[in-house]
């Protein structure tokens, strides 16, 4: 979070971040990671969190999401959450392939 927390402060304002980070960063579990949050959510409003597949990074196998920060002033407590857990894929050999023709 201290990458997201720099990115942030070293950004214009006005701008827009979106980066790919473990869940764990953003739970509000680990004590460095949310004095970090509490310093980027006093610089930047909190626009989506998009939950990503568990083994988009096969095989690391981490829990992963994006995050949509804006980085303004003007506080706004408004956030999309996007579901994106089951994206049509499975792990087949090693690989991640689609399931179907939909993908």
């Amino acid at each position: 979070m201290k990458f997201v927390y720099e990115t942030l402060y070293y950004m214009r304002d006005d701008g827009f971040l979106a980066t790919i980070v473990p869940k764990s960063c953003v739970s509000g579990t680990i004590e460095a990671n949310v004095s970090y949050l509490s310093k980027i959510f006093k610089i930047a409003n909190l626009k989506a969190v998009i939950s990503l597949p568990t083994n988009l990074f096969y095989p690391v196998g981490a829990n992963t999401c994006i995050i949509v920060l804006h980085k303004t002033n003007i506080k706004d407590n408004k956030t999309i959450l996007i579901n994106c857990l089951n994206d049509g894929f499975e792990v087949v050999n090693k690989a991640r392939i689609c399931k179907n023709d939909e993908c």
